[in-house]
């Protein structure tokens, strides 16, 4: 059932999961013996799922600078935007609402964005939990970040 809340803002971000479902003979078998059909689904019936599925959906838009305007502190930012974390931290307004904590995904950002992303971190006062900056801009998971006020 999770295949039906893949989101993202790139068609070939969704088609990346597309993989998980090539050459499942056995998966095809089973669904033919609910659907009672045995025999009936190729090995591969479930090449095109992904793709088959694929909707556009309108979502409201909301800027990050609204959402937050009436926070006086945040504890704990998490972001997981699919490929576009870097642009969410980006447009963030440390500044003014400095995150005590960072969690982001870095799996979708290429080696050049996750080093960017890093040192921008690094330069408003964040310390990577994994050790370096560069140490989390080798990663290719969820990265977490403290704010340096002497403690993590």
């Amino acid at each position: 059932r999770w295949v039906s809340q893949l989101a993202s803002m790139r068609p070939e971000h969704l088609l990346k999961h597309a993989a998980i479902f090539n050459n499942q003979p056995g998966v095809c078998a089973a669904c033919a013996h609910r659907l009672g059909k045995p025999g009936q689904l190729g090995a591969d019936c479930m090449r095109d799922m992904v793709k088959l599925n694929m909707m556009t959906v309108n979502v409201t838009c909301a800027c990050l600078d609204r959402i937050l305007a009436r926070e006086a502190h945040v504890d704990l930012l998490v972001v997981d935007a699919e490929g576009f974390d870097d642009q969410v931290l980006l447009q963030y307004p440390h500044a003014r609402l400095p995150a005590s904590t960072i969690v982001y995904e870095s799996t979708h950002l290429s080696r050049e964005v996750r080093i960017h992303t890093a040192s921008v971190l690094s330069s408003l006062g964040y310390t990577c939990g994994k050790g370096s900056a560069s140490d989390c801009s080798k990663t290719n998971e969820h990265v977490v970040w403290f704010r340096n006020n002497g403690t993590k």
